[in-house]
């Protein structure tokens, strides 16, 4: 087998990798490949990819700017740079890297659009529909830039004409079917936003079959039993822990569109609170302890037995040396990273003060919402509703199980609260963590902090109570939702 074959199959198999969630072993493979061939422009960008799919983003632009620093004339390199800069709130350089793309390559329809939305991510929509104006009055607009308009229509009051040129786009079976399932999220968007259920719904059923993932709720199950049996009562009893007083890190867990952002928002507009969002930080240091400690996929947590105090206390000095990274100053920093809810138990161990915020919202209400939410890669549960119910359901089923065992404070939130009395649940929010009230938790919208996630929208605009029992409006299609609720015996009171 010659080396271009090789290499080839390398970015083959990465690729795969990449489409099924895999970005653990995606890195492993390219970092090593880096390390055989680094002058390879397009190795460093993929391993960006990689850690920005692992939400490594810091190391993600590490990568990236090798990839630039060996061919600076590749677009590509240069738009996804600034798109890691936008996630790390960096506005002012990623729009430099966004028109540095378009110095190269003039016209790219991603990167102008890209631009428009840094724009309306600053609320500068004025320069948004300037930037896209001559564009969007092509007979053909670019892809790129029909994606960027409707993903701000609904805020420059455009919305009709968004509907058009979207549906056009989710038709033509010669357009790529990711690009017409994202578009079709946008789609289906705007008609429930304009109160068409009926045709927002079979539209977002589409988009998520173009679109849908593997996944297996069975293998789940069996994951979720493993790990209760694992860390059952009478083995954590006898773990060892570091006695760590530290309470800096505020941990805010839920299944997505639960309300995280909002609470994080609320939080972090206090002055002695920083936000960290999704970090990964926590996930990877349990991959690495498990590295450390020999644990093989297969022995799960039937090797925790191998803990010491010494290791527990490097991952948690570890994991606070990276807090101060973001944020040296700050007396709390929340940690967004929603999947930290399986990782609990080592939280606790480390850090048997951390604050823990459960966000729990209508069960309809969350496993809709995911349904309709464009997701990036690796949320193999959202394509399906009744997957989605699943995930929901495996929340629930493991944080029962934490309660029980670990001596954290948790604080439980539902956000359906928070929209009925923002103010008495801010109050509470900031009461929890031990720190006096500012009125700037009630204004958390105009919060500087620029959020990214799939919440962004609703965070950047006062509170709005549309999104309280939306399942009643497609009360003909939750009957999925009810099934798996009920088998898993979280169905609301009366649902």
């Amino acid at each position: 087998m010659n080396q271009q074959m090789t290499y080839q199959q390398l970015v083959g198999h990465v690729s795969v990798l990449m489409n099924t969630g895999q970005f653990q072993e995606a890195t492993r493979l390219l970092k090593m490949a880096v390390r055989q061939s680094p002058d390879v422009a397009h190795l460093h960008f993929l391993l960006a990819l990689a850690y920005e799919a692992a939400q490594l983003t810091p190391q993600a632009v590490r990568q990236i700017r090798q990839a630039i620093t060996i061919a600076s004339h590749i677009v590509d390199y240069h738009k996804a740079h600034a798109r890691m800069l936008v996630s790390l709130e960096r506005l002012d350089d990623a729009e430099k890297a966004y028109d540095r793309a378009i110095e190269l390559q003039p016209g790219d329809d991603d990167a102008i659009g890209q631009k428009a939305e840094l724009h309306a991510l600053r609320q500068q929509f004025d320069d948004a529909k300037a930037l896209m104006a001559p564009y969007l009055e092509q007979e053909q607009p670019p892809l790129g830039v029909i994606m960027a308009h409707a993903k701000m229509a609904d805020r420059i009051d455009d919305v009709d004409r968004a509907i058009g040129m979207l549906e056009s786009v989710v038709a033509d079976e010669s357009v790529n079917a990711t690009v017409r399932g994202r578009m079709g999220f946008q789609l289906g968007r705007l008609l429930d936003r304009k109160g068409e259920y009926d045709r927002a719904f079979p539209v977002f059923e589409r988009a998520n079959s173009l679109l849908a993932l593997p996944h297996d709720r069975t293998a789940l199950d069996r994951e979720i039993d493993e790990l209760i049996e694992g860390w059952s009562a009478e083995r954590y009893a006898n773990l060892p822990r570091t006695g760590f007083s530290s309470n800096r890190p505020i941990f805010i867990i839920g299944v997505p569109r639960s309300g995280s952002t909002l609470t994080e928002q609320i939080l972090s507009s206090h002055s002695q609170v920083a936000g960290a969002g999704e970090w990964f930080a926590f996930p990877q240091s349990v991959i690495k302890l498990h590295t450390r400690m020999k644990i093989t996929v297969q022995e799960k947590w039937k090797a925790l037995d191998r803990l010491t105090v010494d290791l527990l206390k490097e991952h948690a000095r570890a994991y606070l040396a990276e807090g101060r990274d973001i944020d040296k100053d700050a007396k709390f920093l929340t940690d967004k990273m929603l999947a930290n809810f399986r990782h609990l138990g080592y939280i606790s161990l480390m850090f048997p003060k951390a604050p823990i915020v459960v966000c729990w919202r209508d069960p309809f209400d969350a496993v809709l919402s995911m349904y309709f939410q464009d997701f990036s890669q690796g949320v193999t549960y959202a394509h399906d509703l009744r997957d989605a119910a699943h995930h929901y359901a495996v929340f629930c089923r493991v944080v029962r199980h934490w309660e029980g065992i670990i001596p954290n404070p948790v604080l439980h939130v539902q956000y359906e609260d928070i929209v009925a009395d923002l103010e008495g649940q801010a109050h509470r929010l900031i009461d929890f963590v031990g720190l006096k009230w500012e009125d700037a938790c009630l204004e958390f919208h105009r919060n500087a902090r620029i959020t990214v996630t799939a919440s962004a929208q609703q965070v950047r605009r006062p509170i709005y109570k549309s999104s309280v029992r939306r399942h009643e409006k497609y009360a003909s299609h939750i009957g999925p939702i009810r099934e798996i609720l009920e088998q898993y015996g979280c169905l609301p009171e009366g649902g």
